[in-house]
């Protein structure tokens, strides 16, 4: 607000500015009104067209954000096609995450191992992987099925309590070890000899 041809100290400046913001400021004078003299001039605050465009251009910026610290379009809010939630997970890990892990656990075990210990600090991020439940319930199956997992290790990754007899690992019949396969095969033969002059 301005006033014309006049010569104001700081307290009639006061004056003005308190009687104007109390006659107009506020949620009681909302879509009120303005009512001023001939002396006074009022220029209403006008957003720069170039700041709308900025705001405008966020899913730009985000994009470029994304690249320089190497995280998904997804994890700053921006919707991607094509690109499932683990897959995005998966990325994240690899293209983001491993390198801070890397620079952690080698100063773990460089400062808290000795070399002659065969152990070593890796990070869990299992919960990455468990948004999707369906996803979860196939890798822990496949996993027990597989001879990685006990029962009650799958079980324990599912939330669900142990089970007796749920502590061995399971194995397929049809596999065996590739130094023990001729052993396997000489049995197998041998049985059906027996069998066929019995």
């Amino acid at each position: 607000m301005k006033v014309n041809k006049s010569d104001l100290d700081a307290e009639a400046k006061g004056n003005i500015r308190s009687e104007f913001e109390k006659s107009n400021a506020g949620a009681g004078n909302s879509s009120r009104t303005l009512v001023m003299d001939s002396s006074m001039d009022y220029t209403p605050l006008e957003v720069n067209t170039d700041i709308l465009k900025l705001v405008n251009s966020n899913d730009w910026s985000s994009k470029q954000i994304a690249k320089v610290f190497g995280l998904s379009t997804y994890q700053l809010g921006v919707e991607e096609n094509h690109s499932s939630v683990s897959q995005t997970n998966m990325n994240y890990i690899n293209g983001t995450l491993s390198h801070y892990f890397n620079v952690f656990t080698a100063e773990l075990d460089f400062k808290l191992l000795s070399h002659a210990d065969k152990q070593s600090f890796r990070f869990n991020t299992d919960r990455l992987f468990s948004v999707d439940p369906e996803t979860t319930t196939q890798n822990v199956i496949k996993a027990v099925q597989g001879g990685i997992l006990t029962i009650n290790e799958g079980r324990k990754r599912m939330n669900l309590p142990a089970v007796d007899g749920g502590d061995s690992l399971l194995v397929s019949l049809n596999y065996v070890h590739l130094d023990n396969m001729d052993n396997y095969q000489n049995n197998k033969d041998k049985k059906g000899e027996n069998s066929v002059n019995e």
